[in-house]
């Protein structure tokens, strides 16, 4: 903190332009370093919106939107038409999701899911 007071100090003495940019570049300097776990929760928020844009992707390159009537663009939120479609998608991937911890899923058909995906992400 001693530090950047010496700074400012010597920017007192700087002609006005150089004074806003160089006070501006020590507080901005100093917010980052406070930052800290802030920094960390931005970057990890990131890469959550980064792999749920990815499945996204993966649910429309599977056809699941056009099987479930759901156009790219729509609002599944906000818009009460896309409402039923994407219950009824979320339905399907629930009943997905009970299935796959089901003890009769066994190994070679999450093989086989495995290599249709390759495939398919290759096309």
């Amino acid at each position: 903190m001693e530090s950047i007071k010496k700074k400012q100090e010597q920017v007192k003495g700087m002609p006005k332009i150089y004074s806003n940019v160089t006070s501006t570049t020590l507080n901005t300097s100093v917010s980052e370093r406070d930052r800290g776990t802030k920094g960390s929760l931005n970057s990890s928020r990131a890469s959550r919106t980064r792999t749920l844009i990815q499945l996204g992707g993966l649910l429309d390159k599977a056809g699941l939107t056009a099987a479930f009537d759901i156009a790219l663009g729509d609002d599944l939120q906000r818009d009460d038409y896309t409402f039923d479609p994407a219950a009824t998608l979320l339905g399907a991937l629930l009943e997905f999701n009970s299935q796959l911890h089901n003890k009769d899923c066994d190994l070679n058909q999450k093989r086989l899911w495995r290599f249709k995906g390759k495939k398919a992400l290759m096309e």
